[in-house]
């Protein structure tokens, strides 16, 4: 019994959610033009919040995968992907995105009709009066937003505790550095903590 709790402990800790569009860049990218051709300046803050919306309400709707590879960072303004924090403004963005799957781009569209009309400041008072971001914010500023709070700020409790993990892969491959030390595969987004 006990050498069953162990491996099914073992087995909990290395699965990972698997996301259904490659880049950040791609979501960045289809709210940009979106924007544009709904005649709506994306300011930064705006681009930003709502890329972490539709990040976290797509837990709602597939809670064992996720929509994008992405780390989102604490900063004053509330959550920021660094990415995109850096290219907003120096590089056409618009530009970079790939085309995205139907049932991707059906999802963002119900993401852009919900908060299309929100200006920043209302978009980031959606985020901060959340029930959990009292305690994101506790942490210190530049600090990574776990996915395990993101998803405790989206999804309902009722939904946490009754979801299967049925899409998420088991990661039990070694990996090895050219020095011939041991290391742990790196997941954008996935802390040790969310392990």
């Amino acid at each position: 019994m006990l050498y069953n709790r162990f491996f099914a402990r073992k087995s909990e800790i290395m699965k990972l959610r698997i996301p259904i569009v490659k880049t950040s860049l791609d979501i960045s990218s289809w709210f940009l033009v979106r924007g544009r051709s709904a005649g709506k300046e994306i300011t930064h803050r705006k681009l930003q919040y709502l890329m972490y919306l539709a990040y976290g309400n797509y837990f709602i709707e597939k809670f064992d995968s996720k929509l994008i590879p992405v780390t989102f960072i604490l900063s004053k303004v509330g959550p920021i992907e660094p990415n995109i924090f850096q290219l907003f403004g120096k590089v056409n963005l618009a530009d970079l995105g790939n085309d995205l799957p139907g049932n991707v781009e059906k999802y963002l569209l119900n993401i852009w009709k919900k908060f299309e009309d929100f200006e920043s400041d209302e978009l980031e008072l959606i985020i901060t009066k959340n029930k959990v971001w009292g305690q994101i914010s506790l942490q210190p500023i530049g600090t990574q937003i776990t996915d395990d709070l993101i998803i405790k700020s989206f999804v309902n409790d009722d939904q946490i505790k009754k979801n299967i993990y049925n899409n998420i892969v088991d990661d039990e491959k070694e990996y090895w550095t050219l020095s011939g030390k041991k290391a742990e595969r790196w997941i954008p987004g996935l802390s040790k903590k969310n392990k």
